[in-house]
């Protein structure tokens, strides 16, 4: 099995899921953390679209043959951890393609919100990129429907992280079912 779990680099994507898989060993063994980050370079500051595009296109082949390799030593479950996209110069950027969604096939997809604790309070997240959370998210469905995986929303509220530990243990867990 393989779970996509996304979200923007705020949201905590990265440490909740290493959290998750490490509290529930007993409960969930064999499985693989695979970190996009490890791949993608930051592409934050480059100014040359076609540049951007071909960085973004060998670290995806990259992180193709990790997840295809992990496939083959029959590693059980590979868990994905990736940043569906990414803020640039020129505006938000896809880093996952179409063509990797079709290649890893995941079979549920896990997206990180931040959330405040009260709706009128975004104020408390003056550094959350509430935008590219929007096209993250836009992102996320749009993969769902293509991979044909259902998409779980986890909400990570300030303050309130042991919640979104025990909702993402609970949708890996069920998905491992």
């Amino acid at each position: 099995m393989i779970v996509l779990v996304a979200g923007i680099d705020d949201s905590g994507r990265d440490e909740i899921t290493e959290m998750v898989l490490q509290g529930y060993k007993t409960m969930m063994p064999a499985n693989t953390l695979v970190k996009a980050a490890d791949f993608i370079p930051d592409i934050s500051s480059e100014r040359d679209i076609g540049r951007l595009s071909r960085m973004r296109d060998n670290a995806l082949v990259k992180l193709e043959k990790a997840v295809v390799s992990s496939l083959k030593k029959k590693s059980g479950n590979i868990i994905l951890a990736a940043g569906l996209t990414r803020k640039t110069l020129h505006g938000y950027m896809p880093v996952m393609t179409d063509d990797i969604v079709d290649t890893i096939k995941p079979d549920l997809i896990i997206l990180m919100e931040i959330l405040p604790r009260r709706a009128d309070a975004y104020m408390e997240h003056e550094h959350v990129d509430w935008g590219h959370q929007r096209f993250e998210r836009q992102a996320a469905g749009l993969f769902s429907l293509r991979s044909g995986a259902p998409l779980r929303v986890v909400r990570v509220r300030s303050g309130r992280v042991r919640d979104a530990l025990k909702e993402t243990a609970d949708a890996l867990r069920a998905a491992m079912e």
